[in-house]
């Protein structure tokens, strides 16, 4: 009788409306993503991550000030542009990048479902979705940044292209890659090639004609050529096309390999930083790494040798995996960084082409259903005993902010957190030359055009000297500062032009406190003339 039971399991499943699973598990997905980012019942947690660049650039814009001449950032505006929508409809509320969250998490999560399905027969399109979300987004995807808006519009695109590469489609999947561009420039840039040498690929394994060919190519992009400049038009108009295509083109092309996160070292550095982590949790994040820095790369390889030799065994039924394929190859390319967390972002049409790769190489029926619900079942449990885990397994506290109660956890790292809130008001100045991600919570006002200073060659001389220059018109009372940056003129290898920056810092400002933070070498500086009590 058990075993009866236990064989007519996966039947029992099979007989379930496709519909009926889809809306179960995006529910589930969104419940998962929903205790990762907020305490419950209401609290959102604090995330110290790049979504508060993207909050404050949205504040900045709504209250005015323009994109790249007011204030400084590198990427397309899409990201300060959704942010300020948001602020404008629901006020300057912290909980709103939580929700973000949420939503990114729920739509990529359905994208992924209804495209797995249109590659990959039988209960193992459900596998991709599932992995990419209940595996690795409580590490890697908890960040309201462009980053995570721009996969998005690139699965959007593998939807179009999947119902073919008539005119219209061809048209719908620029516009697509510009929207993703909207947010990060070079992902839709690397979407687009991806999509039009599908478009070839297309054309020739249905022999169309070439005129018919250049036609659609040319439309995909005209297509994103337009969107682009209408979606951007307002920003170049009012930051000067100089500026604009400065600093969102020639800018991150020539610097932006030299930014610490953004070189091939950091794929050791994090296998590094990973493998030193203590808690239980923390060894089990070497698995999504494994995933996303090992097997998914891996795994387009020999999908792509496959692909080669094995194409003419029939043309036509490798259409849908090689769009997928395609676009995850390309995907790699666009990453500036190899680290986890870059390619966990990008892994969505991957893990469609890994599992479909799983489900071509295995030809039982019955065994591809056992791995498929044995795989759906572990995950489910896994993204449960996350969910439970962080809403009672770490020590926090509520941290009042003007843009709503925030949860900190426990660490050294957030001393500053409940300082800064005693001696600073809404609207001062306050700076941080690393990130000013503090600014948002306690809505305080930048005193430079600029949101990072690197001590590398991704901040160049007159960076600095625009920096020190605004902070000479506006003064904060306090600077976050590094030790590691503590160093005299002659001591700075090249590429490091902060030496005017700490002259003026040890000129007007003094130690404040104690150091904090896990490595003891981060310390509050206070202006010389300013007298507030520890």
């Amino acid at each position: 009788m058990l075993t009866t039971t236990a064989s007519s399991t996966p039947e029992i499943l099979d007989r379930i409306n496709p519909t009926i699973v889809h809306i179960t598990l995006i529910i589930l997905a969104a419940s998962f993503v929903y205790c990762l980012v907020f305490s419950l019942p209401l609290t959102p947690f604090f995330n110290y991550t790049d979504q508060l660049f993207g909050m404050s650039g949205g504040q900045q814009i709504l209250e005015g000030h323009v994109l790249y001449k007011d204030f400084w950032d590198f990427i397309f505006p899409g990201t300060h542009v959704f942010y300020g929508a948001a602020f404008a409809i629901f006020g300057t509320k912290y909980w709103i990048a939580s929700a973000t969250i949420i939503l990114i998490g729920a739509v990529t999560f359905w994208l992924t479902l209804i495209i797995s399905k249109r590659v990959i027969d039988g209960p193992m399109y459900l596998l991709p979705a599932i992995s990419y979300l209940f595996f690795g987004y409580r590490w890697f995807g908890l960040d309201g940044y462009h980053r995570m808006f721009s996969p998005i519009f690139i699965l959007i695109t593998i939807w179009i292209l999947l119902n073919g590469t008539k005119l219209r489609n061809c048209v719908l999947a620029g516009i697509a890659c510009a929207m993703a561009a909207f947010f990060t420039q070079q992902r839709g840039v690397f979407a687009l090639a991806a999509a039009l040498l599908f478009i070839i690929l297309d054309s020739k394994i249905s022999r169309e004609e070439v005129v018919s060919l250049i036609g659609r190519l040319s439309a995909a992009c005209l297509a994103f050529l337009v969107t682009i400049l209408c979606l951007c038009g307002y920003f170049i108009y009012q930051a000067g096309l100089a500026d604009f295509f400065y600093w969102t083109i020639v800018y991150p092309a020539k610097y932006n390999a030299y930014a610490p996160m953004n070189n091939p070292g950091v794929y050791l550095q994090d296998w590094e930083k990973t493998l030193a982590l203590p808690s239980v949790s923390g060894k089990f994040a070497i698995l999504p790494v494994f995933l996303y820095t090992v097997i998914v790369p891996l795994a387009n390889l020999v999908a792509a040798g496959l692909f080669l030799f094995k194409r003419n065994a029939g043309s036509t039924k490798w259409r849908k995996p090689l769009v997928c394929l395609i676009f995850g190859i390309s995907l790699l390319f666009s990453s500036t960084g190899p680290s986890p967390s870059r390619l966990f972002q990008i892994a969505a049409p991957s893990l469609i082409v890994l599992f479909w790769l799983i489900d071509y190489f295995v030809r039982s029926a019955s065994v591809k259903k056992m791995i498929s619900y044995a795989v759906i079942v572990s995950l489910l449990v896994l993204g449960f005993v996350q969910a439970i885990r962080i809403q009672t397994h770490w020590d926090d506290n509520i941290w009042k902010t003007p843009t709503g109660d925030l949860v900190i956890l426990d660490t050294p790292g957030v001393k500053p957190y409940n300082l800064l809130s005693k001696i600073l008001s809404p609207g001062d100045y306050y700076y941080d030359p690393i990130g000013t991600n503090l600014v948002f919570p306690l809505q305080l006002r930048n005193p430079t055009r600029f949101f990072q200073i690197w001590d590398t060659e991704i901040t160049r001389p007159e960076m600095v000297a625009e920096a020190v220059e605004d902070l000479r018109r506006n003064p904060p009372k306090y600077i976050v500062w590094y030790d590691k940056l503590s160093k005299p003129a002659e001591e700075r290898v090249p590429g490091d032009h902060l030496a005017p920056l700490y002259e003026f810092l040890i000129t007007n400002y003094e130690p404040f406190g104690e150091p904090y933070d896990e490595d003891m070498g981060t310390r509050l500086w206070r202006r010389k003339d300013v007298h507030d009590p520890l």
